[in-house]
Order: C-alpha cells, then sequence, then structure tokens
C-alpha cells in the first residue's frame, strides 16, 4: 500500500491522493479527513492571499488618498494666490469698457476746453475789434 502506514494507531496517515488496496471504516475516515484537511490547506491559503492582498491594496489605497490630499490642499493653496480664466476674462471685459469710457468722456472734456477756448478766444478778438469802433462812436460829435 503506498502512503498507508500501518505502524501504530495514532499515525495512521494516507497521501492527499493515495488510496488504501483494501478500504474499511477506518481507512474511509481518514481519507476523507486527509481530503478535508487538503481542502481546508488550499481553501486557507486563497484566504491568506486574498487577505495579503486586501492589505496590500488598503495600503496602496492610503497613500493614494494621502497624495489625493496633498494635492487638493495644493490647488486650494494655488487658487488663493491666483484668478480662474473666467475672473480674468470678465474682469479684463469690464476693464476694456471702462477705459473706453473714461477715453470718450476725456475726448469730451477736452472737445469742451478747447471750445471754451476758442469761445474765449472768439470773444476777446471780437471785443478787441469793437472796442476802438465803440470809442470811435462814442468819442464824435452827435
Amino acid at each position: 500500500m503506498s502512503g498507508f502506514n500501518h505502524s501504530t494507531p495514532s499515525s495512521k496517515r494516507l497521501a492527499v491522493n493515495s488510496m488504501p488496496e483494501r478500504w474499511n471504516i477506518e481507512t474511509l475516515r481518514l481519507h476523507l479527513e486527509m481530503q478535508i484537511a487538503h481542502l481546508h490547506e488550499k481553501v486557507d491559503g486563497k484566504f491568506f492571499s486574498r487577505d495579503k492582498a486586501l492589505e496590500l491594496q488598503a495600503e496602496a489605497n492610503k497613500i493614494h488618498f494621502v497624495q489625493l490630499n496633498n494635492e487638493a490642499a495644493r490647488i486650494l493653496k494655488a487658487a488663493e494666490t491666483t484668478v480662474s480664466r473666467d475672473t480674468w476674462e470678465g474682469f479684463q471685459k469690464e476693464y476694456q469698457a471702462y477705459k473706453a469710457s473714461t477715453e470718450r468722456a476725456l475726448t469730451l472734456a477736452a472737445g469742451k476746453a478747447s471750445g471754451v477756448g476758442m469761445v474765449t478766444g472768439l470773444m476777446f478778438t471780437a471785443a478787441g475789434a469793437l472796442i476802438p469802433v465803440l470809442i470811435w462812436f462814442l468819442s464824435r460829435p452827435h
């Protein structure tokens, strides 16, 4: 018989894939116990492998989440010192509108100032021309 030990009752063992030449209740019990023990070892090994894989995945996730948290903190810090593109473009539109209206107002003010200056100059010129005529008219005998 391959893999079967008859020496002592306490050390009755069968190899996992071996079968005795003659079966009895005791050999059948030993054979089934060994098959069940072998299945338990396989299942325990698979559970151990699964548990180890889960531990490794949990550790990798922990590192990944720490990196994500650091990235979120970095983005928040950058957001404190920068302006978003939408905000910048909105500001530029408002600034250009303000600049155009200011330039129009300055152009109008300059035109008014030069218009007032022209009117003042015209008035002095007219007064300068009218004063001698008025003096001549008043000095003449009536």
